[in-house]
């Protein structure tokens, strides 16, 4: 049994071994994880970037839509004043017309014995 238990034990030569491939790994994986670090960094730059390009052109945006309701409020006042006008005018007309025909009614009226 003790030859069984010798037979699995490390000589040193495989625990330098061992040790020697473990120190490879960490520093394989402290240089993926710098990597990963280094790869988020530049990311979250350029999406702050990318954030505050799209903030202003969000801003622009709105600034335009507040000018596209201005004009729109201005000419939806302009063409209601037009067309108060336009009913003046046809009443205006309306009324020249009768007058004009109470004129030449009373014209022919008195010509008439």
């Amino acid at each position: 049994m003790l030859k069984l238990i010798t037979s699995h034990t490390l000589n040193d030569t495989s625990f330098v071994e061992l040790r020697e491939r473990l120190d490879t790994f960490r520093q394989w994986l402290d240089d993926y994880r710098d990597t990963i670090w280094d790869s988020a960094g530049q990311d979250t730059v350029s999406a702050n970037k990318i954030t505050a390009v799209v903030a202003k052109r969000v801003d622009r945006f709105k600034a335009v839509a507040a000018n596209i309701s201005e004009i729109k409020a201005k000419a939806a006042d302009e063409i209601s004043e037009a067309i108060n006008k336009v009913e003046i005018a046809k009443k205006e007309k309306i009324l020249n017309m009768f007058d004009d025909f109470k004129v030449i009614h009373n014209f022919s009226c008195s010509l008439l014995p």
